[in-house]
């Protein structure tokens, strides 16, 4: 086998590592809108879902590459960009504002596998339907039913 096709057949399969890794994500998404529309539904608007960076996590890793580079010698232009998903973690957040940290979201090189924790337990998923029964049985557990009472007491006393 000539280089050209080694290298033509590795090209290929990084494409499609490429759009599986778009539809992994795309996936993760999707779980996560549903569970917010569904969270909308239950309590009638008062309280959402949101998907975003951890505070923690954004801030440590930024100044965690900057010293990295510096240390090493790079400048910071010529630090080459980590392609892995950035992790994330699922806040619910109360029709004041007022939000509650319901878990990290640890996201794999290709989306999956998904690693959420619930009351100090890791739980990996392989695919969207996996990721689904994580969530399920995270909403169950009495410290994110207590996370939800804060959200909707604050409502009512207010």
């Amino acid at each position: 086998m000539s280089n050209t096709n080694k290298f033509g057949d590795a090209f290929l399969t990084g494409i499609q590592a490429s759009e599986h890794k778009a539809k992994n994500l795309s996936d993760i998404e999707d779980v996560i809108k549903n569970l917010s529309e569904a969270i909308k539904d239950i309590t009638t608007n008062k309280i959402s879902i949101s998907y975003k960076s951890s505070r923690k996590n954004s801030i440590g890793s930024t100044l965690a590459a900057i010293t990295m580079a510096s240390a090493i010698g790079l400048e910071l232009n010529e630090t080459p960009k980590n392609e892995k998903p950035e992790n994330k973690a699922i806040y619910a957040i109360n029709s004041q504002g007022n939000e509650e940290l319901l878990t990290p979201v640890e996201l794999g090189n290709e989306g999956f596998p998904c690693t959420i924790y619930i009351d100090g337990n890791k739980l990996i998923a392989m695919d969207k339907q996996s990721l689904e029964e994580n969530i399920s049985q995270m909403l169950s557990s009495a410290t994110i039913g207590d996370k939800f009472q804060r959200l909707l007491n604050k409502l009512e006393f207010k």
